[in-house]
């Protein structure tokens, strides 16, 4: 909106300095040059003290963008939720063609009045108003930015500053409704006035009769309508769109003719009630039809909202204060129209749950990367990152060091949903699955029911610059249901190849071909080169039941991603898309305790309270901690013994080292959003390990004095405490707040100010 007001104020000024730029005004010019540029800034001014006034808000949350994964989207990420043109168009014809959260419908009387204000203002001079041509390019440019990935226009997007900040092309709708609807206003005016004017010159008609026939066409739009909405059903399942469009076509026309006969009504009163009766069965009727056939039927009622599902039911037993839940759901995972099985992670706050995961547009990228570069839904992978797999494998630590006691699961239902990808007559999960194995390592995936002859797969290549064409990158080996054994190897430019292959030191060096390729995208955010994903058809010879399908790196440096696979029936064309997403999961260290309805809960045995005290420290830096807590590094690591600290070697604080005495204890004593306290009691030094997120903006004291908060964990606050019992006290004290306060303060004051001055400067001259 601070776009549009600064592109309409530079276009009004523009306007009245080219029109006022002429040798009678040339003095007025020179004498009060200021007058012309006014439009521009009222609305810089707007903006300007729009943005001071949010500042107490804006700088806080300026502290935090640099910190999450919004600092910089890449550009599949700024692009994610662009219009095809074919369903922008649809969107534009029936409200229930939308994307995720918008829709480029408009109500046709709208756009009738749109188009009418356009064609007049570029046909008659007389009636020209300029404004119109501003509001027809902000119209016409938000059309072209709602279809985002799909016109190269958005790449030029993504390189201007603070745009590209701004994902979901498809919200481009509000620019695109809101000029609609000016537009609509500038048609409303001159058609109507147009009407009248013509109706003056001939005799007028008797009022009676005028009234009643816009009366009746206005009875005739409600009747269509009501039976538009009896014939539809619910739009979603609808499969008679024809019939659809005709009755939206016909209710359309007696819409226009209901207004037309309105405008010709002699009777100021009358006409007005029945312009105003027109409009209202034309907003209402459409937009009606979705709601009631579409919206309501499937979204929750107020009672279903807070209605508890029988997992959170099962973990409300235990107490959230130490039994942080992770619930692994999408966000939309709802089984039936009226209340889900699981109540979903932005959703278990309301019940009283203390949640790893929540709905975070602004998730720190420390924190998405050790949950496996999770986006802001805290379930789905980043763009361009495959599904995480370690996270419930011995080795991870993350889960432990977030007091992630339960972990909830459900099926995704995006493996089920319509979204396809249709290769050769091959069908795969659109949704990008993708498992990594490095080198030497072993995945297992679960086959399904029903003979296939082929197995297509999708992969790329890492580090692979060294293999050479027909070099084995992997072996898969296909368990039958009669546990017969198919063996057949993945070749190096045959089936996969190096994903930066076109990258222009990677295209000097590689050795081996571009294997067929099944999908490109931006290999970096400069759009410096094309990665592509492989795909390849593995034949099987014969007609097998697929059991299992066991895939093993054999290559000595290479890392090979898996992104897709289909089982593939050539006889029968049919395809079985398989989902590559499941966990690795330690049965030592998780425990099954729910399994109802495609619900699983699992109990970490290792979780760790949410304070805990270590009496051995080493400094790395934050890559190194990253590794050791995701189990990926070659050293092990024992976070009830060992604090992982950000510090300098020297800065390291004092301690007695081995494992902390049975003894010592740290005790959550208050728990608040911005304050936490804590007592410990300890016979020797130690580090006060606290399973909350590390934060600038955090202060600590240990028994009234100052302390030093340490970034630990690669996640995590923990604080030095000497030997003793103490009781330590962390605040938040939103530094960027005060700052922003005052800045918004004194925006206030100077508001006032300018609102107060004229009057001031009246008193003044008189």
């Amino acid at each position: 909106m601070g776009a549009v007001a600064l592109g309409y104020g530079a276009f009004i000024s523009t306007v009245l300095i080219l029109k006022n730029w002429s040798g009678a005004t040339r003095t007025a010019w020179g004498t009060r040059p200021f007058i012309f540029w006014r439009p521009l800034a009222v609305a810089a001014g707007a903006v300007l003290f729009s943005t001071g006034i949010a500042a107490f808000q804006i700088f806080e949350t300026m502290r935090a963008v640099r910190r999450s994964v919004r600092s910089a989207l890449t550009y599949e990420t700024f692009a994610e939720g662009s219009y095809t043109h074919l369903l922008q168009i649809k969107s534009f014809l029936a409200p229930f063609y939308y994307y995720i959260d918008t829709e480029a419908y408009v109500l046709p009387l709208a756009v009738v009045l749109a188009i009418s204000a356009v064609v007049i203002a570029l046909r008659d001079s007389a009636a020209r108003d300029v404004r119109v041509l501003f509001w027809l390019a902000l119209a016409v440019t938000a059309w072209i930015l709602m279809m985002g990935a799909n016109t190269p226009v958005y790449r030029v997007m993504y390189l201007i500053p603070l745009v590209n900040r701004f994902r979901v092309p498809s919200r481009h709708t509000f620019e695109w409704t809101f000029a609609i609807g000016i537009l609509s206003a500038y048609g409303w005016d001159v058609v109507r006035s147009r009407i009248a004017q013509r109706s003056e010159r001939r005799v007028p008609a008797r009022h009676g009769f005028a009234i009643g026939s816009a009366f009746a066409v206005s009875l005739l739009m409600f009747i269509v309508g009501a039976i538009w909405w009896f014939e539809t059903g619910n739009p979603k399942t609808y499969e008679s769109k024809l019939q659809y469009f005709l009755l939206k076509l016909l209710f359309t026309v007696l819409t226009l003719i209901a207004f037309w006969l309105s405008c010709r009504v002699g009777l100021a009163f009358w006409r007005g009630a029945l312009l105003c009766l027109t409009i209202c069965l034309s907003c209402f009727v459409e937009p009606y039809i979705l709601i009631s056939r579409w919206w309501f039927p499937l979204s929750k009622t107020k009672e279903s909202l807070f209605a508890v599902s029988p997992p959170t039911r099962f973990l409300q037993q235990y107490a959230p204060q130490e039994n942080r839940i992770y619930t692994r759901c999408p966000v939309f995972a709802e089984h039936g129209p009226r209340l889900a099985p699981v109540d979903t992670h932005n959703t278990t706050a309301l019940f009283g749950l203390q949640n790893v995961g929540g709905y975070e547009p602004l998730i720190f990228h420390r924190y998405s990367r050790a949950l496996g570069n999770i986006s802001l839904d805290s379930v789905h992978p980043r763009s361009g990152f495959p599904p995480d797999r370690s996270l419930l494998t011995e080795r991870s630590h993350v889960l432990d060091l977030l007091n992630n006691t339960f972990f909830v699961s459900c099926p995704d239902p995006e493996n089920n949903s319509a979204a396809k990808i249709e290769k050769e007559g091959i069908v795969f999960n659109a949704p990008t699955g993708g498992v990594e194995l490095k080198p030497g390592a072993t995945d297992k995936f679960k086959g399904a029911a029903g003979g296939v002859d082929t197995i297509a797969v999708v992969a790329s290549l890492a580090n692979s610059v060294h293999m050479v064409d027909g070099e084995p990158v992997a072996t898969l080996r296909i368990t039958s249901s009669d546990d017969r054994v198919i063996e057949r190897k993945l070749l190096a430019g045959r089936d996969t190849a190096e994903w930066a292959h076109e990258r222009s030191d990677v295209k000097r060096a590689v050795r081996h071909k571009l294997a067929p390729v099944f999908e490109s995208s931006p290999g970096d955010g400069d759009n410096s080169f094309t990665a592509h994903r492989y795909w390849t058809r593995v034949a099987l010879d014969e007609t097998v039941n697929v059991a299992q399908i066991e895939i093993t790196n054999v290559s000595q440096r290479a890392t090979l991603s898996l992104w897709k696979m289909t089982l593939y029936d050539s006889q029968n064309n049919r395809s079985v898309p398989l989902a590559l997403s499941a966990e690795s999961i330690s049965a030592e260290k998780w425990e099954q305790v729910y399994d109802r309805d495609g619900v699983v809960i699992m109990r970490n045995r290792r979780a760790l309270p949410r304070a805990w005290l270590v009496a051995e420290a080493e400094a790395v830096d934050g890559e190194e901690a990253l590794r050791l807590i995701r189990g990926e590094s070659e050293r092990a690591f024992d976070p009830r013994r060992t604090a992982l600290l950000e510090v300098k070697p020297g800065e390291l604080p004092t301690l007695p080292g081995g494992r902390i005495s049975l003894e010592a204890t740290a005790r959550v004593i208050a728990y608040e959003p911005t304050r936490v306290e804590i007592e410990t009691s300890t016979a020797t030094p130690a580090v006060l390990m606290l399973s909350e997120m590390y934060y600038p903006g955090w202060e600590a004291t240990i028994d009234g004095g100052g302390a030093t908060i340490l970034n630990a964990n690669y996640l995590l606050r923990a604080v030095a405490v000497p030997a003793g019992t103490h009781r330590i006290e962390m605040r938040y004290v939103a530094p960027a707040m005060w700052t922003g306060l005052c800045v918004s303060v004194f925006s206030l004051l100077l508001l006032a100010g300018l609102f107060f001055w004229p009057s001031v400067a009246r008193k003044k001259l008189s």
